[in-house]
Protein backbone atom coordinates (compact mmCIF):
# COMPACT_ATOMS: atom_id res chain seq x y z
CA UNK A 1 0.00 0.00 0.00
CA UNK A 2 1.42 3.42 -0.92
CA UNK A 3 2.28 5.63 2.05
CA UNK A 4 -0.09 8.38 0.92
CA UNK A 5 -3.18 6.22 1.30
CA UNK A 6 -2.94 6.12 5.09
CA UNK A 7 -2.81 9.88 5.58
CA UNK A 8 -6.54 10.78 5.46
CA UNK A 9 -7.52 8.40 8.32
CA UNK A 10 -4.53 9.53 10.36
CA UNK A 11 -5.45 13.18 9.84
CA UNK A 12 -9.10 12.59 10.72
CA UNK A 13 -8.23 10.77 13.94
CA UNK A 14 -5.83 13.57 14.86
CA UNK A 15 -8.58 16.10 14.20
CA UNK A 16 -10.94 14.17 16.45
CA UNK A 17 -8.52 14.40 19.38
CA UNK A 18 -7.91 18.12 18.79
CA UNK A 19 -11.63 18.87 18.74
CA UNK A 20 -12.32 16.64 21.75
CA UNK A 21 -9.58 18.36 23.74
CA UNK A 22 -11.07 21.82 23.29
CA UNK A 23 -14.70 20.85 23.60
CA UNK A 24 -15.05 20.88 27.40
CA UNK A 25 -13.91 24.49 27.64
CA UNK A 26 -16.90 25.54 25.55
CA UNK A 27 -19.48 23.32 27.24
CA UNK A 28 -19.01 23.74 30.99
CA UNK A 29 -18.12 26.45 33.51
CA UNK A 30 -14.40 26.93 34.20
CA UNK A 31 -14.44 25.01 37.49
CA UNK A 32 -15.75 21.89 35.71
CA UNK A 33 -13.37 21.87 32.71
CA UNK A 34 -10.93 19.26 34.06
CA UNK A 35 -13.56 16.61 34.94
CA UNK A 36 -15.45 17.31 31.70
CA UNK A 37 -12.27 16.86 29.66
CA UNK A 38 -11.64 13.54 31.42
CA UNK A 39 -15.17 12.38 30.60
CA UNK A 40 -14.80 13.40 26.94
CA UNK A 41 -11.45 11.62 26.52
CA UNK A 42 -12.79 8.57 28.38
CA UNK A 43 -15.80 8.50 26.08
CA UNK A 44 -13.70 8.77 22.92
CA UNK A 45 -11.40 6.00 24.14
CA UNK A 46 -14.29 3.75 25.14
CA UNK A 47 -16.06 4.34 21.84
CA UNK A 48 -12.89 3.42 19.96
CA UNK A 49 -12.28 0.26 21.97
CA UNK A 50 -15.90 -0.96 21.84
CA UNK A 51 -17.06 0.57 18.56
CA UNK A 52 -14.49 -0.93 16.23
CA UNK A 53 -15.13 -4.55 17.26
CA UNK A 54 -18.89 -3.97 17.34
CA UNK A 55 -18.82 -2.45 13.86
CA UNK A 56 -16.75 -5.36 12.63
CA UNK A 57 -19.25 -7.88 14.01
CA UNK A 58 -22.22 -6.05 12.48
CA UNK A 59 -20.35 -5.73 9.19
CA UNK A 60 -19.48 -9.42 9.15
CA UNK A 61 -23.02 -10.51 9.99
CA UNK A 62 -25.08 -8.01 8.00
CA UNK A 63 -22.71 -6.26 5.60
CA UNK A 64 -20.90 -2.96 5.59
CA UNK A 65 -24.01 -0.96 4.75
CA UNK A 66 -25.72 -2.21 7.90
CA UNK A 67 -22.65 -1.33 9.97
CA UNK A 68 -22.73 2.24 8.66
CA UNK A 69 -26.51 2.35 9.17
CA UNK A 70 -26.16 1.30 12.80
CA UNK A 71 -23.41 3.88 13.32
CA UNK A 72 -25.62 6.56 11.76
CA UNK A 73 -28.60 5.69 13.95
CA UNK A 74 -26.41 5.75 17.07
CA UNK A 75 -24.95 9.11 16.03
CA UNK A 76 -28.46 10.51 15.52
CA UNK A 77 -29.61 9.23 18.92
CA UNK A 78 -26.54 10.73 20.56
CA UNK A 79 -27.14 14.08 18.85
CA UNK A 80 -30.77 14.19 19.99
CA UNK A 81 -29.83 13.21 23.54
CA UNK A 82 -27.10 15.85 23.80
CA UNK A 83 -29.37 18.52 22.30
CA UNK A 84 -32.11 17.67 24.80
CA UNK A 85 -29.65 17.75 27.70
CA UNK A 86 -28.25 21.10 26.59
CA UNK A 87 -31.76 22.54 26.20
CA UNK A 88 -32.57 21.54 29.77
CA UNK A 89 -29.44 23.26 31.09
CA UNK A 90 -29.92 26.49 29.17
CA UNK A 91 -33.62 26.93 29.96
Amino acid sequence: MPAGRSRPPVLSVGGLWVIAGGLAVRLVPARHVAPATAVIFGGVSTASVLGVPAGTVVGDLLGWRAAFGVAGVLALLTTVTVAAARRDRTA
